[in-house]
């Protein structure tokens, strides 16, 4: 689950999302240009990475290592 939770964002980190402009994409299909991207807030600040405070990857792994020293005796 550890390693799930490292790739994570190092599967997700150049996540490619698409501009929902309608005019910006029109245009990029008209003039035969790349379509417009955007990096989302959830990608460039909220998912890690892992050494990163308040980050998703790194509240997982706080979690993780938690739950690694129960001892259910």
């Amino acid at each position: 689950m550890e390693n799930m939770n490292f790739n994570l964002y190092t599967n997700n980190i150049n996540s490619t999302v698409y501009s929902p402009d309608p005019a910006g994409t029109t245009n990029a299909m008209l003039n035969n240009l790349p379509l417009p991207t955007i990096v989302p807030k959830f990608i460039k600040e909220g998912l890690g990475p892992n050494s990163s405070a308040n980050t998703m990857v790194a509240d997982i792994d706080s979690g993780l290592r938690v739950t690694a020293v129960v001892n259910l005796t």
